[in-house]
């Protein structure tokens, strides 16, 4: 039933479902669009407030209020002959907006919802310059203000920012997801993680693919928690993300269901299909719709993705994904041991480190008398020594380990300029553009993300 609206701005308008905005709310995402907007949008904008506030009476006045600020709008008499009205009357007056208010129906399959008027809302508020908050778009700040805005703030403090983009990557069978399982469970409880501070918030996960897995794991985590899950909620179907839709319904459906702080998107290659993963058209596109899903919603988006053939050039496909996103988390695996590796923090300080294995544990008994096995995380402090195998030999990983170990100081550490040095100038020379000292930069980290090396400083030396 519909709550009165009469009083405070602040009350809630519905006692349910609790997803819908408070009319203070409403009124902020109103203040940057203009109501001489055109005939459609109007409509449009008019169908959200509607919606957001089940067509009641303070919907109503707030919708009114906003339109009678307008200048000229077109319209079309029940004759059906267009006419525009005056400049100084775009308003047509409380009896034009109730007749189109009535006209709603909250019940409809097409409903125009918050989602869509806080990204329109946006887009309007950078149109003319101004954020959602009243801000000049180019406003000239004195630094000790500027020190004083939003420090960065955590999911997982040192390894998941509350950011717009982020990826976890690795090969398959690397245990990657199992690792975004444990982050978002970790989130949604406010549990540590590894030893981290996490700042519990509303978890989304999406399941492009694997379902019956993700089923299984979640009966695995209650049996680990006195029969508790961990309060994930779940999209088992994929997204196209190479659309233009279907970020937008996911939005709303998140919206729906209670909002989201964190979403992950389990797997990028499954939620993107038909993308060429090594196109910028096209996997820039599916980026620009995940951030703008992250727009919609307010969340950080956490994409799980695979490495390509050679583990040393980072995520698969695209080089432009590990410049778009906030954060990368790099998962590798040696035998049962597993190590994840922050390879990029954009704000803060990356190279942390954390192994684990998968402990296998029987989640129940199938129709043929068989055991259901699951895994869940074991942490571990540190990866045992000599389980990290030497890379092949004519890799380039190789060739590095190779140099370093031939060429060390009595310190037993190496010049990392010098070792890279050493090595470009055995790798054949390009045709195109030089980016030997890139790829070689790239498979020195790799080492150090597996142990094989530690870079201190300017120098590195083995482990």
């Amino acid at each position: 039933m519909t709550r009165s609206v009469e009083g405070s701005t602040n009350e809630v308008l519905t006692a349910e479902p609790r997803h819908k905005l408070m009319l203070a709310e409403i009124a902020e995402l109103l203040k940057p669009i203009d109501p001489s907007i055109g005939y459609h949008d109007w409509i449009r904008v008019l169908m959200a407030v509607h919606h957001e506030t089940s067509g009641n009476a303070g919907g109503l006045e707030l919708a009114d209020e906003w339109s009678r600020g307008g200048h000229t709008r077109d319209f079309v008499r029940d004759g059906g002959r267009l006419e525009t009205a005056a400049p100084e009357s775009k308003y047509m007056g409380r009896a034009d907006v109730t007749k189109h208010w009535d006209s709603f129906d909250t019940e409809r399959s097409n409903i125009v919802s918050a989602a869509w008027l806080k990204k329109f809302s946006a887009e309007q508020a950078e149109s003319r310059g101004h954020s959602l908050e009243g801000r000049r778009r180019f406003a000239v700040v004195p630094d000790h203000q500027f020190v004083e805005r939003n420090p960065l703030v955590w999911h997982i403090k040192g390894v998941l920012p509350k950011a717009e983009l982020a990826v976890v990557y690795g090969p398959s069978g690397s245990g990657k997801s199992f690792l975004a399982f444990d982050m978002i469970s970790a989130i949604a409880t406010g549990a540590t993680w590894h030893g981290c501070k996490t700042t519990k918030g509303r978890a989304v996960f999406v399941l492009a693919e694997g379902s019956t897995g993700f089923r299984n794991r979640l009966m695995a985590y209650a049996m680990m928690h006195a029969g508790n899950f961990p309060g994930v909620r779940i999209v088992d179907s994929a997204p196209n993300l190479l659309g233009e839709q279907d970020h937008v319904l996911l939005a709303k459906e998140i919206e729906i269901s209670g909002g989201a702080d964190l979403i992950i998107i389990d797997t990028l290659a499954a939620s993107s299909p038909g993308a060429d993963e090594n196109a910028a058209k096209d996997m820039g596109r599916v980026i620009e719709h995940c951030k703008r899903l992250h727009k919609s919603t307010g969340a950080t988006v956490l994409l799980v993705h695979h490495s390509g053939k050679d583990e040393s050039k980072g995520a698969r496909g695209w080089s432009g994904l590990r410049a778009a996103v906030d954060a990368e988390i790099e998962v590798n695996r040696t035998g049962d041991y597993r190590t994840a590796s922050v390879t990029k923090l954009k704000d803060g300080e990356d190279g942390a480190k954390f192994a684990f294995k998968l402990v296998p544990i029987e989640i129940c008994i199938d129709a043929d008398g068989d055991p259901v096995i699951s895994c869940v995380l074991e942490y571990l402090a540190v990866a045992p020594p000599g389980t990290t195998k030497a890379p092949r030999p004519g890799t380039i990983e190789r060739t590095l380990l190779d140099a370093i170990r031939g060429d060390l100081s009595i310190d037993g550490r190496i010049s990392i300029s010098s070792v890279i040095e050493t090595v470009e100038g055995l790798l054949p020379q390009p045709e195109g553009r030089d980016t030997r000292k890139q790829h070689l930069s790239r498979a020195l980290r790799a080492l150090a993300a597996k142990g094989l090396i530690a870079i201190e400083g300017e120098k590195c030396r083995c482990q």
